[in-house]
C-alpha cells in the first residue's frame, strides 16, 4: 500500500463495523452528550424526572423528561432514557480508542450537526453527506489511515428534492438551531432565493 495510507488491524476494523451497526440501528441520537437523568422538584413540590447534558456548542442544558416520579409511564421514561445513557456512553469509549488509533472522528460540534439532521429525518429523506467528513468516514470504511484533514464544513448534498414522508415542522435553520449552536443564515446574492448556505455567528468574547 502507498506510504500514504496504512491498514488499521482487523480487531479494530470489527470494532468500527460494530459501532457502525450500532449507528446505523439508532432511529434517535442524542445531539450533544449522553448526560445523566436527574430528579427535580418545583415550588409547588411536583417531583419530576430532568435530562442533563452539554449542547453543540458545550453548554450544560436541562431539559424536563417526565414525571411525577413513580408514576409507572413517567419510570419507564427514565429507566429507558438511563439506559441510553449507559449504552451511548460505552459507544463513546470505543469512538476514543479509535481516534487514538487512527481513526477519523468528528469534532463535537460536526457530531452534533450531523445528529440533529439525523433526527430530522434528513438523511432518511436523501440527503447525503459530501466533502471531507465524507471522505474520512470512507477511509473508516476501507479500514486505512490517511492523510489529516481539517475542516468546519459540512456539505450536504441532493440533487432532487429531499422525498419526507410529511413535511417537518422545523425549517432547515431550525434543525441546525437545534444543536445549540448560534447558527444563522448566509443570504444569497438574489435575496429573493433561499438561503443554502449556513454559518456559526461568532458571539463577542465577554469583557474582562
Amino acid at each position: 500500500m502507498s506510504a500514504l495510507y496504512r491498514s488499521h488491524p482487523a480487531a479494530l476494523m470489527v470494532l468500527f463495523a460494530d459501532l457502525e451497526n450500532h449507528a446505523r440501528g439508532r432511529a434517535r441520537v442524542f445531539v450533544g452528550t449522553a448526560g445523566s437523568v436527574l430528579e427535580r422538584s418545583n415550588a409547588d413540590g411536583f417531583r419530576f424526572y430532568a435530562h442533563q447534558f452539554y449542547d453543540g456548542d458545550g453548554r450544560k442544558r436541562e431539559r424536563y423528561l417526565a414525571g411525577p416520579i413513580g408514576a409507572p409511564e413517567a419510570d419507564a421514561s427514565a429507566r429507558t432514557m438511563r439506559l441510553a445513557i449507559v449504552d451511548t456512553k460505552a459507544a463513546s469509549t470505543s469512538l476514543r480508542l479509535l481516534g487514538r488509533e487512527g481513526f477519523a472522528l468528528a469534532d463535537a460540534k460536526t457530531y452534533a450537526t450531523l445528529a440533529s439532521l439525523h433526527n430530522h429525518g434528513v438523511f432518511q429523506a436523501g440527503g447525503v453527506l459530501i466533502g471531507s467528513h465524507a471522505y474520512g468516514l470512507l477511509l473508516n470504511q476501507l479500514g486505512v489511515v490517511g492523510a489529516r484533514y481539517a475542516t468546519e464544513d459540512i456539505d450536504i448534498a441532493r440533487r432532487e428534492k429531499l422525498a419526507f414522508p410529511e413535511l417537518p415542522e422545523a425549517s432547515f435553520l431550525e434543525m441546525l438551531q437545534a444543536t445549540g449552536i448560534p447558527f444563522v443564515e448566509v443570504p444569497q446574492l438574489d435575496a429573493r432565493q433561499p438561503s443554502t448556505s449556513f454559518k456559526v455567528l461568532r458571539l463577542p468574547l465577554p469583557e474582562g
